[in-house]
């Protein structure tokens, strides 16, 4: 019978294989383009005009069966243009990698996902590396239908990515469509941001608005202007 290993030795054994890995990703990041946030287990690009996010996770930990590799992107003007949306200053004076873990960014899209069944680490590592290579390839003129491809993904769940597909059906000039959205948004709540204006602020008043409002009021401002 196979002795019983406790939680604290089962434990203190995930956190050294954590150790471990963290120290492997970190040998094969260096020299490849790409910066790593090893504290989020992520590395990230600027890939000519596209934020580019690779992630990795233990399928399971307990069980040393390999790693998940996850890319995701958006184009480099698409947080930008959402703090101008919500009225967020000082957003854009942020390091690159904020554009991932920070509040108030719009979610990026996955692109590649790929899970390698390999428990020694080192191997696991350098399959990173090769994920790293791949994901390499992602700039704006690789995804010149960035708006529609965020649209297929949302049919399958029309919350998931909202703030993302507004804004880049901004980006792509497809303001009508923007709009249309938004107000769909609106009606059905799908905002997981939201902000409050600079004049509201001045008048005492901290009320928050959903993304939703904020982008048809600047949809309608911005067209007034065209």
């Amino acid at each position: 019978m196979a002795e019983k290993i406790s939680k604290r030795e089962l434990a203190a054994a995930r956190k050294a294989r954590a150790e471990r890995l963290t120290s492997e990703i970190k040998s094969v990041v260096k020299g490849s383009g790409w910066t790593g946030k090893l504290a989020y287990q992520l590395a990230y690009r600027n890939n000519n005009g596209m934020f580019a996010a690779v992630e990795y996770s233990q399928r399971d930990p307990d069980l040393n069966s390999g790693l998940k590799f996850q890319c995701r992107v958006k184009p480099m003007d698409i947080d930008p243009l959402l703090w101008q949306i919500l009225h967020i200053d000082g957003n854009e004076r942020q390091p690159l990698s904020f554009r991932s873990v920070g509040a108030f960014t719009a979610t990026p899209l996955q692109v590649e996902c790929v899970e390698v069944l390999e428990s020694d680490l080192s191997v696991a590592a350098a399959g990173f590396r090769e994920f790293l290579d791949r994901c390499s390839v992602f700039n704006p003129s690789a995804l010149p239908d960035f708006a529609d491809r965020v649209a297929a993904i949302r049919k399958q769940d029309r919350r998931a990515l909202f703030e993302l597909h507004v804004v880049s059906l901004i980006l792509e000039g497809r303001f009508p469509e923007a709009g249309v959205l938004a107000e769909e948004g609106l009606v059905e709540r799908w905002s997981s941001k939201h902000a409050y204006y600079a004049e509201d602020a001045a008048k005492g008043n901290y009320k928050t608005r959903p993304f939703a409002e904020m982008a048809l009021r600047w949809i309608g401002e911005t067209t007034a202007k065209r």
